[in-house]
């Protein structure tokens, strides 16, 4: 069976395909185990056609990003997750963060935009069925 996606989260090593979004979402499950608020993991998940969603998991806190086809060719912009306490956020002042790591490079991201893991694994689903920005959830252009 054919990968459905690619998802690279560790350092020096080739990212794993998958064939099955249930073997990715296992995957993820593990993944998110060994993380917390303070050190959290990021990963890659890229399917053919080069749609990329990064995936921002630190304890309970999930995050997503999503990047469209040849992102780096175009002025269309990343979108992220907006969590239901992000309606008038003011990035302006100091916000509680999540950390995480991706490849070693440190990363933050406000609390106020993370969602749930079953929001999440929708989202990600999503991803994987649509060739534009999945719908199961609310966006912010980055």
């Amino acid at each position: 069976m054919p990968a459905i996606a690619k998802l690279d989260w560790r350092e020096l090593i080739p990212a794993t395909e998958f064939s099955s979004a249930s073997e990715l979402m296992k995957a993820l499950r593990d993944i998110s185990r060994s993380t917390t608020r303070d050190n959290g993991i990021a990963a890659l998940l890229e399917k053919q056609g080069g749609q990329t969603l990064t995936i921002i998991v630190a304890g309970d806190f999930w995050f997503l990003n999503w990047f469209p086809e040849n992102y780096h060719e175009h002025s269309t912009g990343s979108y992220h997750t907006i969590g239901i306490s992000d309606e008038h956020l003011d990035l302006s002042q100091d916000l509680e963060v999540a950390t995480y790591f991706l490849h070693g490079h440190h990363g933050e991201v406000p609390v106020a935009w993370a969602i749930s893991e079953v929001e999440a694994f929708d989202g990600i689903t999503s991803f994987l069925e649509a060739s534009s920005l999945p719908d199961k959830l609310r966006w912010a252009l980055d």
